[in-house]
């Protein structure tokens, strides 16, 4: 996080504040409109939320509380294991619980906001998808004795490099999964949604500045 004074007049601060729930609530809409996945239309068994450059969360969307308030988990470890090399254009996923997924059917998307070279936000979407393999369709491993026992899991892998993404990375991902498509759909879902998101944070910047910005979360 920047040091900048976390004063701002309250004004500014009200502004700002309710217009980045009101992305993170926009984001949440995209997602359920592109998905064609019944878990996110129907049950609304996903979430999103905004994030500080470091991984605190800011918002978290209205859906599945638990799951946007374990996307703090994931940023923070997708930064412990890249490093340096988080880029904008970036974007990392995992559905491992040793990472904060909840569950290993839950495949969380995190993805860095860039203004002029800074790292100033994160957004994040997370989704129980229908089916990730394991033993029995829609990957409940009831009776299993440990971990490998149930659904491959997937640590932080970069998903999308540089606005492209790594389709090595994405055949790895749907490769175990009954449901390939839905789940590919459900992905390009929760990279349009954060690249919205991310467009719309960086027209707030330009409208008030950085320092202001980063004040603002701060503050929240």
């Amino acid at each position: 996080m920047s040091t900048t004074d976390p004063h701002v007049d309250v004004i500014t601060f009200e502004v700002l504040r309710h217009r980045l729930w009101e992305l993170n609530d926009e984001m949440a809409l995209m997602m359920g409109r592109i998905s064609g996945s019944p878990s996110v239309y129907e049950s609304g068994d996903f979430n999103v939320a905004i994030l500080t450059s470091d991984g605190q969360g800011l918002y978290a969307g209205v859906f599945v509380v638990r799951q946007a308030s374990a996307l703090d988990i994931v940023v923070q470890k997708v930064i412990e294991v890249f490093g340096d090399n988080i880029h904008e254009g970036d974007a990392f996923m995992t559905s491992d619980p040793w990472y904060g997924a909840l569950h290993a059917m839950d495949a969380a998307v995190v993805m860095p906001v860039f203004h002029d070279g800074v790292r100033v936000a994160w957004t994040g979407v997370v989704v129980h998808e229908l089916d990730m393999g394991g033993a029995r369709p829609g990957s409940w491993c009831v009776g299993a004795r440990d971990a490998y026992q149930e659904v491959p899991l997937m640590p932080p892998v970069k998903i999308v490099e540089a606005g492209k993404v790594r389709h090595d990375v994405e055949v790895t991902f749907l490769r175990n999964s009954r449901t390939p498509e839905m789940n590919a759909l459900n992905l390009r879902a929760k990279i349009a949604s954060q690249n919205m998101t991310g467009d719309r944070l960086r027209e707030i910047i330009d409208e008030y500045g950085r320092d202001t910005f980063l004040a603002v979360q701060q503050k929240i």
